[in-house]
């Protein structure tokens, strides 16, 4: 990918963040205000930490290719970083995807 689509996907992900922290921010004033906290909150907020752990797993995958094929000589300490930065954020959402199925 190029810069161009790295920094297309970084605003993308902004407004996703955005969207998400506005969603979550209504989960927490509940708990906040000593509100009940319910299945459904726990399901939306793991739905929501899915989410977010896509969009960080796209941007690990996106830096990594712009650095294995822009950098002269790529450190393989780097890429292995990338890959475990790649790897942590796939298993992130493998365990909210099952939480948000727990509480179905």
């Amino acid at each position: 990918m190029t810069e161009t689509n790295s920094a297309k996907l970084s605003e993308e992900i902004l407004l996703k963040v955005n969207t998400k922290l506005q969603k979550e921010s209504t989960i927490f004033h509940k708990v906040n205000h000593g509100e009940k906290f319910t299945k459904e909150d726990v399901r939306a907020y793991a739905l929501s930490q899915v989410q977010t752990k896509q969009d960080e797993l796209e941007l690990y995958r996106v830096l990594r290719e712009n650095y294995v094929t822009k950098d002269f000589m790529p450190d393989v300490q780097k890429i292995k970083t990338f890959d475990d930065l790649i790897e942590s954020a796939q298993l992130n959402i493998d365990f909210y995807t099952l939480m948000a199925r727990e509480f179905e």
